[in-house]
């Protein structure tokens, strides 16, 4: 009952893409190549209940269908597409517009009784680590994701798949940025129940972007020829 029959894909198909095939010129219209058509309409069978991921792989055959723009279209897409969940596709949309996005993680530092303090902090041997919050960010309310508690594990899949990724040795300029995270009513919380004599929690901002072949994704299966993200 789930799977979608190849009658129902073909009507949808025609009802999404036909809008943007007569958007490119008759002259650049081509035959989109079958290692990225038939892995596409063979996805819908499965995800084509899913608007947002449907709506990737659309934007992927009128990419393939476009002479000046068929170069995007790789063939690993359609099987990107299939390892994302509703969320991501959201997330992806976000960053089409921004590029990149600021991460907060935070480490706790506890002291180890009887050993000595030395000036201002801990020596190297008298305090042990634990990683705290990992890789946080706002950008899945910003997306409207369904599952805004998830936000890390989406953006790990997206590092994963290799179309962004973690830049600890890069933060942004604008302190205020992180002023904003940090001001989170989850980080404020978390700081706040964290903060004892013998534990010191440290901030660590660095940020998550894009990579070549997420922009190239980004490029071929979330923006349309009009150089606007897909409708959410």
């Amino acid at each position: 009952m789930v799977i979608w029959g190849y009658e129902r894909i073909k009507a949808k198909l025609s009802e999404e893409l036909a809008p943007k095939i007569q958007a490119i010129p008759e002259a650049r219209r081509i035959s989109p190549k079958p290692n990225v058509a038939v892995p596409v309409v063979e996805a819908l069978r499965y995800l084509g209940g899913d608007d947002s991921l449907r709506g990737l792989y659309v934007n992927l055959l009128a990419s393939a269908m476009d002479v000046e723009t068929a170069y995007r279209a790789h063939p690993s897409f359609a099987e990107i597409i299939k390892q994302l969940t509703s969320d991501e596709a959201k997330i992806l949309q976000v960053l089409s517009r921004n590029g990149s996005i600021p991460l907060l993680s935070i480490h706790l530092y506890t002291r180890l009784r009887g050993l000595r303090r030395i000036t201002g902090w801990f020596s190297s041997d008298s305090y042990s680590y634990q990683r705290g919050v990992e890789c946080f960010s706002d950008v899945g309310e910003q997306a409207g994701c369904e599952c805004v508690e998830l936000t890390p594990n989406y953006l790990d899949n997206l590092a994963r798949l290799g179309l962004i990724e973690k830049r600890h040795e890069i933060s942004f300029t604008d302190a205020q940025v992180y002023a904003d995270l940090e001001a989170h009513e989850s980080i404020h919380e978390y700081m706040a129940s964290h903060q004892r004599a013998d534990v010191q929690p440290r901030i660590e901002r660095y940020s998550a972007g894009l990579t070549s072949l997420g922009k190239q994704f980004i490029e071929a299966c979330v923006v349309d020829g009009a150089g606007e993200a897909q409708p959410e």
